[in-house]
């Protein structure tokens, strides 16, 4: 038995076919999109983690930061966590070795700690004294030897010579602080 249809209706339902065919590709394309914006929201999210961490871990003391001489660096102090800063020295390209006569000046930061009186009554926390160590390496600055070694003072200065790519400065407080220094 043969049936024919009218041409009409196999003309409907190849429409209808390439219609469902498109919306089904759309709706795909539509997901892939929809993934993608996810997937870009969720990268986003993750460096902005990742980012808030490693500012986290500087701050404890548990990841290096390191410096270039001639900027002033803020510090923000933990108490009794040892805050390692490198500052790596220029490079020379000279066969000969060169010393850097190095000057280390290190105080508390005037935005956060009150400088006189007037300060403290605006409800700012008093200057609090800091360690500042100097050594060749990131456990020595911890643990020691120290090339140089400055206690407890509210503002710090101290010189040497270096023939070192680097140095590695230690600072220690028993109080929350923010020091600023140059290098």
């Amino acid at each position: 038995v043969t049936v024919s249809l009218p041409r009409e209706s196999v003309a409907s339902q190849d429409t209808s076919l390439a219609l469902r065919h498109k919306r089904s590709t759309d709706s795909r394309a539509m997901a892939t999109k929809q993934h993608e914006l996810e997937l870009q929201k969720c990268m986003a999210q993750v460096c902005q983690v990742s980012s808030e961490l490693d500012s986290l871990l500087v701050e404890m003391g548990r990841k290096l930061l390191v410096w270039k001489p001639g900027q002033p660096c803020a510090v923000k102090l933990v108490p009794t966590a040892c805050r390692v800063v490198e500052v790596k020295l220029p490079n020379v390209s000279d066969e000969d070795s060169v010393e850097w006569s190095i000057t280390i000046d290190a105080r508390c930061d005037h935005k956060f700690h009150a400088k006189d009186r007037a300060a403290l009554r605006d409800g700012m926390p008093q200057e609090e004294p800091f360690q500042v160590v100097v050594a060749d390496s990131e456990n020595a600055a911890q643990n020691g030897p120290f090339r140089l070694l400055s206690e407890d003072k509210f503002s710090h200065k101290l010189s040497l010579v270096s023939d070192a790519g680097s140095i590695f400065l230690g600072f220690v407080s028993n109080f929350h602080c923010n020091i600023i220094f140059l290098c």
